[in-house]
């Protein structure tokens, strides 16, 4: 059986005819530039997991300054120092378009395992907000492509993103019991693709508007049938796992 490209993050982002006469002409899916960037973090906890590392809270620190020395090496050296193989990874991973999603996703699970230590503080959550506008507001935008910025960066960001997850804010009954966060990061390209198609629509706030409602329903449909289902099975399999491991 022949292996999907897609699953080893060579994603293709058009489909024969599809939104060819759209301002994102072919793109079908553009949020699936990540995936490539996701596949290496897992293949980093992967490493941890192998080494049985995954839950030490110094192994993931050594990552991110692993990634911070690696940075700043190729910050500070001229092109044609390290031999041609080494500096392209370097320059790949440190300056590529996902290049914030490593040190992101690492400052994500060192979060998780320092949770029980974390305070939820209005305080740092207020001060980590101040940070991110005055970066958003007054930072160059060319030193936002950095990666030693959003290892800087990466900390308040963190922090909010935390902080803003374990406040308790009422949800519409709709959404009760229903995680659409990643069928909103899945879907809400072809929706907005589709949207400009039929409407011709080129304002990005008033697409924006005329795009969440169908974005959210479209995510919880995916939820219903999708992503809720398959969860359900992998809960089922592992309680069975366990039953066996119990019984043996």
């Amino acid at each position: 059986m022949a292996l999907s490209a897609g699953a080893v993050g060579l994603i293709r982002f058009e489909l024969p005819g599809v939104f060819v006469d759209n301002p994102a002409a072919g793109n079908v899916n553009g949020a699936l530039w990540t995936v490539p960037h996701e596949l290496l973090c897992y293949l980093i906890v992967a490493g941890l997991v192998v080494l049985g590392l995954a839950r030490k809270w110094w192994a993931l620190t050594g990552v991110l300054l692993a990634f911070f020395i690696g940075a700043l090496l190729v910050e500070v050296t001229p092109p044609g120092t390290f031999p041609w193989f080494i500096e392209r990874v370097l320059r790949s991973v440190h300056f590529s378009q996902g290049a914030k999603i490593i040190p992101f996703f690492m400052f994500g699970a060192l979060a998780h395992l320092v949770r029980h230590r974390l305070p939820l503080s209005k305080g740092l959550a207020a001060a980590s907000l101040a940070i991110v506008l005055l970066v958003g507001l007054f930072l160059d935008p060319d030193i936002r492509k950095d990666a030693l910025f959003w290892l800087l960066a990466g900390p308040p960001l963190t922090y909010l993103t935390v902080w803003s997850g374990m406040v308790h804010i009422p949800e519409p009954r709709l959404l009760h019991g229903r995680d659409i966060s990643y069928g909103v990061y899945v879907w809400h390209f072809p929706v907005l693709q589709t949207i400009v198609l039929l409407t011709g629509v080129a304002s990005w706030w008033l697409l924006g508007l005329m795009a969440v409602i169908p974005v959210v329903l479209v995510a919880i449909f995916s939820w219903n049938y999708v992503e809720g289902p398959v969860l359900a099975r992998r809960r089922r399999a592992n309680a069975r796992r366990k039953a066996l491991a119990n019984a043996a």
